[in-house]
């Protein structure tokens, strides 16, 4: 399943460099293969972190890509279904994805992702709201042409601090091996 993956680094650790640095250097690639593979396996569920939502990010955002009265003030807001500010909901993909990168896909090799699907926005993001993003894996497989890059379907659940739930997509995305012919699928 991973080609000797481990013995690989064993026997570079062991016949190899001596300096110390290399050997922690070399101990830290080995570690982060293993995170890779392990961040793959279906069914695994992890926190990827949570941010806290302002009202100036909700406005700066809506000015420059969604500029709709409710995202753009409070009165706007107020005068709508929602009855004060919320975010747009293309932000809280956006928060989303910088949540997914700085905590999962910065620690792996990426890339990149053939598109989303089934995305909804079931609550309003308000100001002050704590938005905590959950990845499940779905899916996970080698690609049909290349076995050293995957693809991985998941779905990404944004919860409010309430423990509501205010969004919902599946994504797949495509990650490869750090160590050339690794397949950790």
């Amino acid at each position: 399943l991973i080609n000797e993956y481990p013995l690989e680094y064993d026997s570079l650790l062991r016949s190899g460099p001596s300096h110390p640095w290399a050997k922690a250097e070399l101990r830290r690639r080995h570690n982060a293969e293993w995170r890779a593979i392990l961040a793959t396996v279906p069914g695994t569920v992890r926190d990827l972190g949570q941010v806290k939502v302002t009202a100036e990010e909700i406005v700066e955002f809506a000015r420059k890509y969604d500029p709709q009265p409710f995202h753009l003030s409070e009165s706007g807001g107020q005068a709508s279904m929602f009855g004060g500010l919320c975010a747009s909901g293309w932000m809280t993909c956006g928060l989303a994805m910088r949540l997914t990168v700085d905590n999962y896909l910065s620690h792996t090799v990426s890339h990149g992702s053939p598109g989303l699907e089934n995305l909804k926005w079931l609550k309003p993001v308000f100001p002050g709201d704590t938005l905590v993003l959950k990845h499940s894996i779905l899916e996970a497989r080698p690609l049909r042409s290349r076995a050293d890059v995957g693809l991985v379907r998941a779905v990404w659940e944004m919860f409010n601090q309430d423990g509501e739930r205010d969004s919902r997509l599946s994504a797949t995305t495509k990650p490869g091996s750090l160590a050339s012919g690794l397949r950790a699928f």
